[in-house]
This record gives structure tokens, sequence and C-alpha cells, in this order.
């Protein structure tokens, strides 16, 4: 299911903010596949999932069919959430390439 997520939607909920380079790549598969194995410790904490990359809505939306991941896939192609939290690399047109997590409660 695509769906649009606003700061709206976020308002006072935790969430893990986690940034990759590309889909369908070994290490994001692998890091993806890691958070939905251990997706019950986060929702325990009262924390959900938002997986980032600047990869196209359509592309997220298969790798999540094909991994099963139970959580939002956001697609930053413009590259805005990467650039707002300081991470794009303008030479690659990536996210760096590693991941970033953060966990924040937006007011």
């Amino acid at each position: 299911m695509i769906t649009r997520i606003s700061s709206d939607d976020l308002a006072g909920r935790r969430y893990l903010i986690a940034f990759h380079p590309a889909d369908w790549s070994d290490t994001c598969t692998k890091q993806a596949q890691g958070f939905r194995e251990n997706l019950k410790e986060f929702e325990e904490f009262g924390v959900e999932i938002l997986l980032v990359s600047g990869d196209y809505i359509f592309s997220r939306h298969e790798w999540a069919k094909h991994l099963k991941l139970p959580f939002y896939l956001l697609s930053d192609h413009k590259h805005d959430m990467g650039k707002a939290f300081g991470i794009y690399d303008d030479t690659t047109g990536l996210t760096r390439g590693r991941c970033f997590w953060w966990v924040l409660t937006v007011p």
C-alpha cells in the first residue's frame, strides 16, 4: 500500500528513522531484515520504524513486499529529508553509505 505521511501524522509518536542509500543492495537488505526481525523489541518501547531512501516509491513498494517489511518505507527521491538531516551526498546523489537512525518524538 502506498501512503503519504506528513509531519502531522508523526505528531506525538516515537519513531526510529533509518536512512539507507539504496533498496535491493546486500547491506541495506540485511539492515531492513534486522529491523523486521527485531520489530517486537522496538514495539515494546513504543517505537515505530521509518526506513528512508532516495529510491522511487515503486522500488520501495516492491522491495517492502519482497522482504515482507511490516513498517513504513519512505521515498525521499527529492532528498529533502536527507538534506535536512545533513546526510545527503551531492557527488553520489545518495544518502551516505551507512545507516543513520534517531528515535524522535515529534511535538
